[in-house]
């Protein structure tokens, strides 16, 4: 880059700016870039286990790309199942959310939320619940009512 270069005033004047900094050591929780989270070990969720509040942490495949979030209530169940509602944020064809609502039904790992909804595999690690069908798995973390 020659001296007549746009960028050369502000590239020298920030490497000389670096040189006037002290170094110090930003604590790990402070840091923008986190490590990798340990490696969780999941389990197939119990029905006793789901009913609680919960809020979307991430979205993968291709859900991922028309939803932002997902929240759910998951209430208690009987021998039928149990009542669930929720919403959720949809990016498309605009930013608008969606209420979800109807019954929810664990069968052997499968979890089924709605009367007609197709099966996802529901697993739980400490105060997550992953759910993952055929358009993606969600990860949910439990919050206080």
């Amino acid at each position: 880059m020659s001296p007549g270069t746009p960028l050369a005033g502000p590239l020298v004047a920030c490497a000389l700016l670096a040189g006037c900094l002290a170094s110090s050591v930003v604590e790990p929780a402070a840091r923008g870039v986190q490590p990798a989270e340990e490696q969780r070990v999941w389990r197939p969720a119990a029905s006793d286990e789901l009913p609680g509040l919960y809020s979307s942490v991430s979205i993968e495949g291709p859900a991922a790309a028309v939803l932002r979030e997902v929240h759910y209530w998951i209430g208690p169940s009987d021998s039928q199942g149990g009542r669930f509602t929720g919403a959720a944020l949809f990016a498309v064809p605009e930013l608008h959310y969606e209420v979800l609502e109807g019954r929810w039904r664990l069968e052997q790992g499968a979890l089924y939320l709605g009367e007609d909804a197709a099966s996802a595999r529901a697993e739980t690690s400490a105060d997550l619940l992953r759910i993952t069908g055929d358009e993606g798995t969600v990860v949910l973390r439990r919050r206080e009512p």
